[in-house]
This record gives C-alpha cells, sequence and structure tokens, in this order.
C-alpha cells in the first residue's frame, strides 16, 4: 500500500493484524520485504504491526535533497497521524534503530515502548563510492548482519533463513542514490548516547509475546 505524507514524501507500507500499534523500522538500505511472515505473523496475534519503506527506499518516494535521522523520524511521526495513531510501541533495527532514537527523543509522547535491536547511537560509513557499498550491500549484507547479530552455530543451522535475507536483498536493491543519502544521514546522525529510563521514565521494557496491557 501507498500512503502520502506531503511534502512529495509517499510511503510504501503493510498494517498486518489488530491490536495496540507496533511499528517496525527497517535498518540500512533495507525494506519492509525484510521483516518475514516467521517475524511478523506471531506478533500480528496481539499487536496491528505496521511496516514500511524508508523515504527514498524502493517503494517509497522522497523529494530532492538531504536526509537527516530528523527527516526519518518525522516521516514515522506523519505516517502514525495519517494512520490516525496517537501512540505506538516502537522497535528499530540497525539503521531503523537510530531513527527510532531519534524518534523518542524528538517525540517522546508519540512512543509507548520502544526496542531497539542491533543498532547504535551513531556511525560512519564510507562516504565514497556509494555503487560500492549498493553492491556489497545486495551480496553479502545478510551474511555480514548476520554476523553481527547471532552465532556461528545459529548461521549454520538456518541456512534457509541467509537465504531467504539475500534473496530479499536482491530482489529489492536500494538505488545508489538512495545508498548515498542513507549513508550522508547516518554519518551526520546526533550521538544522543544511551537512551535512559531516568531521561525518558516512561519507557520501559516491553515483552512482545504478551498482549498490550498484560
Amino acid at each position: 500500500m501507498q500512503i502520502d505524507l506531503g511534502n512529495g514524501v509517499n510511503l510504501r507500507y503493510e498494517v498486518y493484524g489488530s491490536g495496540y500499534p507496533l511499528i517496525l523500522i527497517v535498518g540500512f538500505g533495507a525494506t519492509l520485504d525484510l521483516w518475514s511472515r516467521d517475524f511478523i505473523d506471531p506478533l500480528a496475534e496481539s499487536y496491528q504491526v505496521i511496516a514500511f519503506d524508508n523515504r527514498g527506499i524502493c517503494g517509497s518516494s522522497a523529494p530532492q535533497g538531504p536526509i537527516t535521522m530528523g527527516l526519518y523520524a518525522k516521516d514515522v511521526v506523519a505516517l502514525m497521524d495519517r494512520l490516525g495513531l496517537a501512540k505506538a510501541h516502537v522497535l528499530g533495527i540497525s539503521m531503523g534503530g537510530m531513527i527510532a532514537q531519534h524518534l523518542v527523543v524528538g517525540y517522546p509522547d508519540r512512543v509507548s515502548k520502544l526496542v531497539l535491536g542491533a543498532t547504535t547511537c551513531s556511525a560512519k560509513l564510507v562516504r565514497k563510492n556509494p555503487r560500492i557499498v549498493g553492491l556489497l550491500l545486495m551480496r553479502w549484507a545478510p551474511r555480514f548482519a548476520m554476523r553481527s547479530m547471532v552465532s556461528k552455530e545459529f548461521i549454520a543451522t538456518h541456512p534457509q533463513l541467509i537465504a531467504r535475507l539475500a534473496q530479499v536483498a536482491r530482489s529489492h536493491p536500494a538505488s545508489i542514490e538512495a545508498i548515498r543519502r542513507q549513508t550522508s544521514a547516518v554519518n551526520q546522525a546526533t550521538p544522543y548516547g544511551p537512551i535512559r529510563r531516568k531521561n525518558l521514565p516512561h519507557i520501559n521494557r516491553i515483552d512482545l509475546q504478551r498482549p498490550h496491557g498484560d
């Protein structure tokens, strides 16, 4: 599905299940197709799961000009507004976790619970040759990403999962321009430092296996 956020931004998004909203934010160069149904379906039994392509990636458009983490965070808020969501749980992985941090710092009243996976506060990526970054992303990133998140034993015993991630990357490649703009956004990300409950006391842990309110 497509949704117009205004100012030349149209996001591709999907909604699964019903219940309290849970927004999934994907990482660098990735699309919503990264989230497998094996991951989404159990969540959709208790939550309204919302996944989307970040602006400028695959099915989402973006106007010309630089993109920042702040703009990515504003897109999440605009998406929530269009869908009539006052608040939501937010799960961000990799670069999506960086976006989620900007979201919760800039718009704390819009986030109920925050989940960060395989992410950081700031990072420096390759500044030159985005074409090389794009090729790496399509061919080797799934295996590299998995090595950074799970054990070698898990990779060895889940070859179908690794193959699926590689296929998703090849089937939905990010353009060189999209990689360049995302690289710039990551390089310029504000290093907020760890999100601590003393800074955001309403942000607590969330057990995704339990329905909201239990």
